[in-house]
C-alpha cells in the first residue's frame, strides 16, 4: 500500500495536475482497493 502511494504521487507530479485533485483521486483509488482486498 505505501509503494502504492509514491507511485501515485509520483504520476501526479508528473501530469503536473493540481495537488488537491490528485490527494482526492489517491483517496478514491486507495479506498477501492482497501474495499476489493477485504472481499
Amino acid at each position: 500500500m505505501g509503494m502504492f502511494k509514491i507511485v501515485l504521487a509520483t504520476i501526479c507530479s508528473q501530469l503536473s495536475l493540481e495537488y488537491a485533485y490528485c490527494a482526492e483521486a489517491n483517496i478514491l483509488i486507495i479506498w477501492h482497493l482497501s474495499r476489493y482486498r477485504r472481499l
